[in-house]
């Protein structure tokens, strides 16, 4: 059941409606502070997370962990700071990330989590990757994922131009660190 609901996860889009969505920092209560995250778990032979995170102050982290993380909540595409922190508990500072380019790329979240995504179905597979990008619902006090681009277990990619811009960026960030969420 949770392998399911991981596959979901990876499938997840963002959801849209009502809610109330802010820049990190807009309420102290409420940080927000968790913008991107890219990583790929392996559950072929056992439970193997890791990934890369990045933060509101632009500060790029690397996390992993084998003892299996699933949020507290079991909705494909909303997620809790207090669980993803759980995920990242691990995280080591690996990089930063400049004020202008991180204010240009959170401009692109928004516009991102209209996109269209298309996925595969990938029924055996038991691991894969993920790279996604986050919106704090201020009224919630949660995450709201929205997809960017998945392989393996979660394949499918939104195609939004700001989707695209925003993978681009993330795989330079991500060779810069020295990580690849591909196997």
């Amino acid at each position: 059941m949770r392998a399911v609901w991981l596959w979901a996860v990876g499938l997840a889009l963002a959801i849209g409606g009502c809610a109330e969505f802010a820049l990190p920092g807009a309420d102290p209560m409420a940080s927000g502070r968790i913008l991107f995250d890219c990583y790929r778990v392996d559950m072929e032979w056992g439970y193997h997370l890791e990934g890369i995170y990045i933060d509101s102050d632009g500060t790029v982290w690397r996390y992993e962990r084998s003892e299996p993380w699933f949020p507290s909540e079991q909705l494909p595409t909303v997620v809790s700071e207090r669980d993803l922190l759980q995920k990242y508990q691990s995280a080591k500072r690996v990089g930063t990330i400049d004020a202008a380019t991180l204010t240009r790329m959170v401009a692109l979240i928004e516009p991102a989590a209209s996109g269209r995504v298309i996925r595969e179905t990938t029924p055996y597979e038991r691991s894969g990757n993920l790279d996604a990008a986050y919106r704090f619902d201020t009224r919630q006090r949660r995450y709201d994922l929205v997809f960017l681009n998945g392989g393996g277990a979660w394949v499918a990619r939104n195609f939004s131009p700001e989707a695209a811009e925003l993978q681009i960026w993330l795989d330079s960030v991500k060779a810069s660190v020295g990580f690849s969420s591909k196997e």
